[in-house]
Order: C-alpha cells, then structure tokens, then sequence
C-alpha cells in the first residue's frame, strides 16, 4: 500500500510540477516563464518548452546570452549578439539561433524581461494542453488502476 500512495504521489507531482513552475511567475519577483511557440532558438531551446527567465542588469548581460525582451504585445527570446551604449543607455542587437539574419533594430534595456535561467522541455505544451494534463491522464491512471483492482478481484472470487 505505502509503495502504491508513493507511486501516486510521484506521478501527482511530476503532473503539477509544469503549472507550478508556471505559476512562481505571480509570486516571486524578478522571475518570468513563458513558454516557447517557435523554433527560431532550437536546439537550445525547443519548441512548446517552458522557459524561466531572471530579471538581470543590462550590465550584466553580455554577448552570447540569451534574453526574453518585449516587442509589441509579445516577447521573444533571442541570443544576444552585439551590445552597445548610448547616452548611458544599454542597446542589444539579437537573433534566433536557427534564424538566418538578426532581428531588425535594437533592443533597448527597458524591453528586456529577463536573461535565460533554464528551460523545460515539453513543459509549455503540457501547460498549453491543461486539460490533457490535469483532466484526461490522471483519470487514464485512475481508471487503469480501477481496472487493475477488478481484474484482481474477479481472480480472487474464482479460487
């Protein structure tokens, strides 16, 4: 029985963990998560992985890292390849690793949301397809453990 409550438990957990790793976002400052919908980063980063991000100075950032920075309504994370300042103010230039040609302009400090801390890959598409996750695999598990139990029991009334 103790094996069968640590094996639920384990599974709980590695279900949850994606949306609690999304979540930290509203609760700890500094932190950001997104999750990844194209593949201009790969194979650094992959599609539908989640990424964290750490709030850091612009003097911190140098060239080769990789920064989430806001662009319109969205954000995009590219490797930073040139930096430079201007009237005390720190200007990056970037590209998608996978991606031909940089981005066109410059990415003022103020854009930037965060530099790459770690990702998870697979993470942001478990978090996209939620239903999947918290609905339809842990009723999978329930139902196959449920059937386990009948077929044991059915044996068991037969001797």
């Amino acid at each position: 029985m103790k094996a069968k409550n640590t094996l639920f438990w384990t599974l709980t957990m590695l279900l949850l963990s994606p949306f609690l790793a999304y979540g930290i976002t509203g609760v700890t400052p500094g932190i950001n998560t997104f999750i990844v919908t194209s593949g201009s980063m790969e194979p650094e980063i992959q599609t539908g992985a989640l990424l964290i991000t750490l709030k850091t100075p612009a003097e911190k950032i140098k060239i080769g890292d990789t920064i989430t920075y806001q662009d319109g309504e969205g954000f995009i994370t590219h490797e930073v390849i040139k930096k430079e300042t201007e009237n005390n103010e720190t200007y990056f230039k970037t590209k998608g690793i996978a991606n031909q040609f940089p981005d066109p302009g410059r990415i003022n400090e103020n854009q930037v949301a965060g530099k790459k801390a770690f990702s998870i890959p697979f993470a942001g598409t478990i978090i996209k397809n939620g239903l999947l996750a918290l609905i339809l695999i842990p009723a999978t598990i329930i139902i196959t453990n449920e059937t386990i139990n009948i077929i044991k029991e059915t044996g068991n009334k037969k001797k």
